[in-house]
């Protein structure tokens, strides 16, 4: 039997011509990996979930635009804060379901990340459809992350917005949402570190402001008592026991925020009275 190496040829060519271009496919999607890629992936990795939220039909009594936001937002507990959340559960109610949302920040960027395929459309408390800055869909790895499989970047101003999500069927998935500006980063100090039977600390605030200045601190000094005190940027604080104390410091611009804890940082001893007595 004769073979013809002509069509044989021609098959490998257009095979490989074909995995070219599925090639070149995959390397059209892919894009360098930011920070927020990373932190987004890391909240995958992690898998903190913060919480569960059920979507929305749109009843056909509700044929508007100022209908479908009061019958959304009438439901508080279906309302999400998109800044820089940790990992929220989508339960949608349908293949073509309502999401309401709450951006409390203005940032040059807000991505959504999602672990499902869905498309996403915006729309504003005017009723306009914002145009994403960025959309990507994709059952491949996105960003380097496993569990991404939608990244959709849009520029968002403080204020309310619907999101309508659309699917093949209804799904349940996750999200994060981060934005593109910058956390505060908490850190301090304190003096004295040491002391016998009681000791005053004067704390002093050394955190870094991110893209907005730091409005507000929250103190724990680790012996179990709260006052007015944690509160202040720069508190004393009376320890009466002898004990080894962690103190945290969680410093927020209002919308992000950053929490240190230093481990054993206050160490008090009792007086030996036994040697006093000798």
């Amino acid at each position: 039997m004769k073979m013809n190496y002509k069509y044989i040829f021609s098959g490998i060519l257009i095979f490989y011509l074909g995995c070219e271009t599925q090639i070149s496919d995959y390397d059209i999607k892919t894009f360098n990996v930011t920070q927020i890629d990373n932190d987004a992936c890391e909240q995958f990795y992690n898998y903190n979930l913060e919480k569960a939220i059920n979507t929305t039909d749109l009843d056909t009594a509700y044929n508007n635009l100022d209908s479908l936001y009061a019958f959304i937002l009438g439901d508080t507990s279906s309302l999400l804060n998109i800044n820089n959340t940790q990992l929220t559960e989508i339960r949608m109610a349908s293949d073509t379901t309502y999401l309401s949302v709450f951006v409390g920040q203005a940032a040059d960027s807000t991505y959504f990340f999602s672990d499902a395929f869905v498309d996403i459309d915006v729309i504003n408390s005017s009723g306009n459809l914002i145009t994403p800055i960025s959309n990507k869909s994709t059952l491949e790895d996105i960003a380097a992350c496993p569990n991404v499989r939608t990244r959709s970047a849009f520029d968002l101003e403080p204020g309310y917005y619907i999101f309508e999500l659309k699917a093949l069927e209804a799904k349940i998935f996750n999200v994060v949402f981060i934005n593109s500006n910058i956390a505060p980063t908490a850190s301090f100090s304190a003096l004295p570190l040491i002391g016998i039977d009681s000791l005053e600390v004067s704390f002093s605030d050394m955190s870094l402001e991110g893209t907005y200045p730091i409005t507000s601190w929250m103190w724990n000094f680790g012996d179990n008592t709260s006052d007015s005190t944690q509160f202040l940027q720069n508190p004393m604080h009376q320890y009466n026991q002898a004990d080894t104390f962690s103190v945290s410091l969680t410093v927020s611009d209002g919308i992000l925020k950053s929490t240190i804890v230093m481990d054993n940082f206050i160490k008090i001893t009792e007086t030996d009275t036994s040697s006093a007595n000798e």
